[in-house]
């Protein structure tokens, strides 16, 4: 069964968690960027879905 993210937490807010976790753990993805993650994520809203 598959629950949609935005009837827990807003997208902005899961945006946030994200960026925060993804600073946290930097050294696991050296060559990387928030900046451009954001667009993938935005561009691809079935990513907010969790199953």
């Amino acid at each position: 069964m598959e629950k949609h993210v935005d009837n827990l937490i807003s997208k902005d807010e899961l945006l946030k968690i994200l960026e925060d976790r993804f600073n946290q753990n930097i050294s696991r993805h050296p060559n990387i960027k928030w900046v451009e993650i954001v667009p993938l994520l935005e561009n691809n809203p079935e990513q907010f879905i969790l199953s």
